[in-house]
């Protein structure tokens, strides 16, 4: 705490979002995520898509594919994150 107090429990939970990674360097706890911008579109209805398909994601065209709705959600993001 500010105070030099220090506060024990079995479990804690960071809510922070974007922040967690800072948040977790706050405590010494090393967070592995990293914020990234994100792009995505929705396609129109697309009756061959089914409820049973999985998420697809492609990490080297940094990329993901998922069911939404009755059509598609093509998931874009950055390689490297804005400062």
């Amino acid at each position: 705490t500010e105070s030099g107090h220090n506060i024990s429990c079995e479990s804690v939970v960071n809510c922070a979002g974007m922040w967690a990674r800072e948040v977790g360097a706050m405590a010494g706890v090393s967070v592995p995520l990293q914020a990234a911008e994100h792009y995505y579109l929705i396609t129109s209805d697309m009756p061959e898509v089914e409820s049973s398909w999985p998420v697809l994601e492609d990490p080297s065209k940094y990329g993901y594919y998922r069911k939404e709705g009755s059509g598609l959600m093509v998931g874009l993001f950055e390689p490297v994150a804005a400062v």
